[in-house]
């Protein structure tokens, strides 16, 4: 039989044992409130930055104006050069550039120069991108006409690059060159357009 007093300690004990199983079982309980909603927006930096210039002075221009064209060996020319430089930001998107090119038409006529005298090249200058090389997996169009040429260049990688075009006026076929300009071709002023395109996929 036990004294009072060990009796009184074996309640306190489990009253204590009891008690704590009370406060664990209030411990789990848990409380939400509802949900909130997070949003942010990252800025659209897609972009296609076009520089002209001459290729013998070097000038920064706002067109290609190719003058008067000179009539030597039985063909008229432009001795005038132009490069376009294209600067890209595809942020990491795969990408294309095209370019349209409209025929060179007389005004206030309908004659036109012929296409294949109006030529274009495209070409990469690692030395304008930092000095790294062209992106594995890209393509450069050919050198041609520049109304024949549709896609300039595709980079697959979507990595920011500047290509260069370099365009001329000439039946020169080392400028790509398919036609000439007859000495036949009707005076006037002639005038055309060139609009570049970035297509990211």
């Amino acid at each position: 039989m036990l004294s009072p007093k060990k009796s009184i300690l074996i309640s306190w004990l489990a009253l204590a044992v009891l008690g704590l199983s009370v406060f664990k079982t209030a411990d789990a309980a848990s409380l939400s409130f509802g949900t909130i909603t997070t949003t942010a927006e990252i800025p659209n930096a897609l972009a296609l930055n076009i520089t002209i210039t001459d290729v013998s002075t070097g000038e920064e221009l706002p067109s290609m104006d190719f003058g008067v064209v000179d009539n030597s060996s039985g063909q008229l020319h432009s001795n005038r050069l132009f490069r376009v430089l294209l600067a890209v930001n595809a942020q990491g998107v795969s990408y294309e550039i095209k370019h349209d090119v409209s025929p060179l038409v007389r005004s206030g006529g309908s004659e036109a120069i012929p296409s294949g005298a109006f030529s274009a090249r495209p070409f990469y200058v690692a030395e304008d991108n930092s000095g790294q090389l062209i992106p594995s997996g890209s393509r450069l169009a050919a050198t041609g006409p520049a109304e024949a040429l549709k896609t300039i260049f595709t980079d697959p990688s979507g990595s920011s690059r500047v290509i260069s075009m370099i365009y001329a006026l000439s039946g020169d076929p080392s400028t790509g060159a398919t036609e000439k300009i007859p000495v036949s071709q009707r005076s006037g002023s002639y005038s055309g357009t060139i609009q570049f395109t970035l297509t990211t996929s």
